[in-house]
């Protein structure tokens, strides 16, 4: 510290560490020429041959060796650098930061509280994470982020949305206009863009019609069938039937078709749920108060009673006015048969 002026508590180990300092205070310097640039940078720490500071001035910086140095290692805590890649856990990273350890976990992140966690256990090859509350992924530009998307308490997935209507909703996709486009590229006719199974076994499908439609296929294979006897009786059954017209409550539009609960005392399996049927629905009171990614107050959330209404499966008609027709015909066959022979005699 040969051109010391007016710099107090500096350390210097080495011949000429610290040489040029002059009114810069706070630092350390040990080995040869150690911080022998430094002339007015103050709080630095400089260790080893030629370990210099990246500027004259420049303060609160940790040098450890000197530019020809590309590895760093603390085997004790089996730390290392190695020419650029960080490596925590093995001495020879091989991409920019490399953890490895010789349990399940590889590595893991943990809130204050310890309620949130990040972590890759290697044993079940999984990446987890947990939280007692949601996951919730968001978007934007700094100060001005948005939810896009949860996995909530019960395993729920919302996309585009908070709440759902129903504890039996597991994925719920939300959007102001086409919310889901499924698309592949494969010409043959019954490439399937949906498989819908129950127990691994196919129940029905999606599937590509040509290349310009689709099928919605359900399963009807006489395999899967037993007890298969022909309808009868179907045009008095057909005749219980009461098709209506009306306007529909949302939006005043025309309809035409069958109220569920009448068809369903007809064609039960035509018809889903149960007339005047209530469910219990979650909903958010008031939304979650955000200070940037930050979650201030969380939501508040609540419970009420809505309609759990009815719907309707057309195509299982199909059967009862297929019978029907064809008992029909038989009727006009047999009169057109009695005409013909009263006309004969």
């Amino acid at each position: 510290m040969l051109d010391n002026t007016t710099g107090g508590y500096n350390v210097a180990l080495g011949v000429e560490s610290l040489a040029n300092n002059t009114t810069a205070s706070n630092n350390t310097a040990v080995g040869y020429q150690a911080g022998n640039s430094l002339t007015t940078g103050s709080n630095n720490t400089l260790l080893g041959y030629d370990a210099d500071a990246s500027s004259a001035t420049v303060s609160n910086e940790i040098t450890l060796g000197n530019a020809s140095v590309t590895d760093v290692r603390i085997p004790g805590v089996e730390f290392y650098i190695d020419g650029g890649n960080v490596g925590i856990g093995t001495s020879s990273p091989t991409t920019a930061l490399d953890i490895s350890t010789s349990g399940g976990g590889k590595f893991q992140v943990t809130d204050w509280g310890g309620s949130s966690q990040i972590g890759v256990d290697t044993a079940s090859k999984a990446l987890r994470i947990n939280a007692t509350d949601s996951l919730r992924l968001y978007t934007g530009t700094a100060g001005s982020q948005a939810e896009r998307m949860r996995i909530d308490s019960s395993g729920q997935v919302l996309v585009n949305a908070t709440t759902t209507s129903s504890a039996t909703n597991h994925v719920v996709l939300q959007g102001t206009f086409g919310t889901v486009k499924i698309n592949h590229q494969n010409t043959a006719a019954g490439s399937w863009y949906t498989n819908f199974t129950y127990n691994n076994t196919q129940i029905g499908k999606i599937a590509q019609s040509g290349t310009t439609g689709v099928s919605y296929v359900t399963s009807s294979d006489y395999r899967l069938k037993n007890n298969v006897t022909p309808m009868s009786g179907s045009i008095d059954r057909l005749k219980q039937l009461k098709p209506s017209k009306w306007s529909w409550v949302q939006d005043g539009s025309h309809g035409e078709g069958f109220l569920a609960h009448e068809a369903q005392a007809v064609v039960p399996e035509a018809v889903t749920g149960t007339k005047d049927a209530m469910m219990t629905e979650e909903y958010e009171v008031t939304p979650a108060v955000m200070d940037g990614e930050t979650v201030v107050t969380e939501a508040v959330m609540g419970t009420r009673e809505v309609p759990d209404y009815q719907g309707i499966d057309q195509s299982k008609l199909v059967p009862l006015l297929t019978a029907t027709l064809q008992e029909a015909i038989t009727k006009i066959e047999d009169l057109e048969t009695r005409i013909t022979q009263l006309e004969n005699n």
